[in-house]
């Protein structure tokens, strides 16, 4: 899968492969990632909670912003949740865009990984809260199909020694609106 992930993002970063967009239901998008983690949610205790407009559309490639984007992010969210954590998802519109929100209320990140996070040549990855590894490529080639669709991402994140905001990660998708 990691190898798939590298050609994938080299093949889109070069040129050699252009995403076909089509218009889909934001909401619909969402629930094959949760189906496919459902049992990674349950075995944490992981209370979800999803507030997503039926209205809402996008224009993507459902597969890759199913499986490269959202999978991504839930995976990430999920493994850097504590036991009886929450996830919250929630999206809202202006005349343009789209913003998808993914709140963990989880342990956050330090700043020096959080400065770096879509870096290929740099180490971003680190153990989950139950050991969890990953690979640190995960975010990158997030953000190269974001890109590839017109959409950009935005990660805030808070860890429980900075006392401005609950420890978590709040990861912000700006995707352009489409009417359907």
């Amino acid at each position: 899968e990691i190898i798939d992930d590298i050609r994938l993002y080299v093949a889109i970063d070069s040129g050699k492969l252009s995403l076909r967009l089509e218009i889909h239901n934001l909401k619909e998008l969402i629930g094959p990632s949760i189906e496919i983690l459902e049992q990674k949610i349950k075995s944490k205790g992981i209370e979800l909670k999803i507030n997503i407009p039926d209205s809402y559309h996008i224009k993507t490639n459902k597969n890759a912003f199913v499986t490269n984007i959202i999978n991504n992010l839930l995976t990430n969210a999920i493994k850097f949740s504590n036991e009886n954590g929450k996830i919250v998802i929630t999206a809202t519109s202006s005349a343009e865009n789209i913003y998808l929100q993914i709140r963990d209320y989880g342990v956050g990140m330090p700043n020096e990984i959080l400065v770096n996070l879509f870096s290929t040549t740099i180490v971003t990855s680190r153990k989950g809260t139950q050991g969890e590894s990953g690979t640190g490529f995960g975010m990158p080639l997030v953000k190269k199909f974001l890109e590839a669709m017109s959409s950009q991402i935005v990660v805030e994140s808070w860890e429980a020694t900075q006392l401005e905001y609950p420890p978590g990660t709040q990861i912000t998708l700006e995707i352009p609106k489409v009417e359907h």
